[in-house]
């Protein structure tokens, strides 16, 4: 079974927010549970070229680490826009990559720059991570192969 999470924001009765699972979407372009990266997509939008993809990999892995590191310095200075900012490259480089569990984090996170609403951000700064590093270990797999 193929399912993508997603992530919505939930009303607590003293007027916060928290994060919860969305309803599992299925379809032809969700990820399956095990799959960080969706490896066939991401060959598909370099047209086979490993060469290309192994260059793109190695911009991401070295550049995600310090978009975390944004976002974590954002949240400690309560700076939404700069959390927007972060969360934005990371979800571009991710969904160039075919990583959509770290896309939808990523969204999540951006939306809650966007809309000042930090409370739950490190909480999905913490699941976003988690997502990077399996993203990572996809990536250099696929990356060796």
């Amino acid at each position: 079974m193929k399912r993508v999470v997603e992530v919505r924001r939930e009303g607590k009765d003293d007027g916060r927010r928290a994060l919860s699972p969305a309803p599992v979407l299925d379809g032809p372009d969700a990820q399956s549970d095990d799959a960080a990266i969706d490896e066939a997509g991401v060959l598909k939008m370099v047209g086979g070229d490993r060469g290309l993809l192994c260059e793109m990999i190695k911009l991401f892995v070295e550049d995600y680490p310090k978009r975390v590191t944004e976002i974590t310095d954002a949240l400690r200075r309560n700076d939404a826009e700069a959390v927007e900012f972060a969360a934005h490259a990371v979800k571009g480089a991710a969904m160039t990559l075919c990583a959509g569990r770290v896309a939808k984090w990523a969204v999540s996170i951006e939306k809650m720059g966007r809309d000042a609403e930090l409370q739950s951000a490190s909480a999905a700064l913490a699941a976003l991570e988690g997502e990077l590093a399996q993203a990572n270990a996809g990536l250099t797999r696929i990356a060796a192969a």
